[in-house]
């Protein structure tokens, strides 16, 4: 779990004790404000920069972070006046909130200390499971950096292995890919798991963004602007007697089946 999460899990543990005790004015973390959210990643980032950190560490270090933020004593927490009840030395902590320190500091390191969950991994007897698909560039130009699904760059007549899922996609530009045959060696499944580890492939906000803003500064274009992009970036000539809107909607489909170019 990163820190975000281990913060989030600490302040809901925190939050349901505080319940516990007839305390219910805690927000959850979705409603907390911005410091108290703030307050509860600095305490996970000490935690696990020092394991050694007492409670009491912790919270000297809370003090410090609210004095430099002009914080004050209160008898009742109020972010406004910037006042809170626990700014006092650990020494003359009430038990209770001694015990939150206790508890924050056990769920991060309880956290912290999972090991990473990599899903089930296939027996022997499950091998046959796991498969890469070829998927060969029949494209009409020498090289093609595919945009759209994240494989990278192409030449012409190459054959790579991508996973069946996506193999399926890109099958249906059948005049730019060709899917072949489907195996499940340990290669072949090493080789398509890389493909689908991309960080580039299509699902990835980044390549929806690209593609929005290259759709928008089509829709800006006039038709002779249209007609050279298409001529430019994808080597098609458009027919110059179509309106200026059916032009547009020939870069666009362009665009959908090739990506950004």
């Amino acid at each position: 779990m990163n820190k975000l999460q281990i913060a989030r899990v600490a302040h809901e543990v925190n939050r349901a004790y505080c319940a516990s005790l007839g305390d219910t004015t805690q927000p959850s973390w979705d409603d907390a404000a911005a410091w108290q959210r703030d307050s509860a990643i600095a305490g996970v980032e000490m935690h696990l920069a020092d394991p050694d950190a007492t409670p009491e560490q912790s919270h000297e270090a809370w003090l410090e972070q609210k004095v430099a933020d002009g914080w004050t004593f209160g008898t009742v927490k109020d972010a406004e006046k910037k006042e809170h009840p626990c700014f006092l030395p650990y020494d003359e902590l009430p038990a209770e909130q001694k015990a939150k320190d206790y508890l924050f500091r056990g769920v991060v390191h309880a956290l912290s200390s999972m090991p990473q969950d990599v899903g089930p991994q296939p027996s022997n007897g499950d091998a046959a499971q796991v498969h890469g698909t070829e998927v060969q560039y029949i494209g009409r130009r020498e090289t093609h950096t595919d945009g759209l699904y994240g494989t990278g760059s192409w030449t012409k007549g190459q054959t790579k292995v991508v996973p069946p899922a996506l193999a399926a996609k890109m099958a249906k530009h059948g005049d730019v890919f060709k899917a072949g045959s489907t195996s499940a060696t340990p290669a072949a499944a090493a080789a398509a798991a890389l493909v689908a580890e991309n960080p580039n492939r299509s699902e990835s906000e980044e390549e929806i963004q690209r593609m929005d803003e290259l759709k928008a500064q089509i829709g800006t274009m006039n038709k002779a602007g249209l007609r050279d992009f298409a001529k430019t970036h994808y080597q098609q000539q458009i027919d110059g007697r179509l309106s200026t809107e059916d032009t547009r909607a020939k870069v666009v489909a362009l665009v959908n089946q090739y990506g950004p170019q």
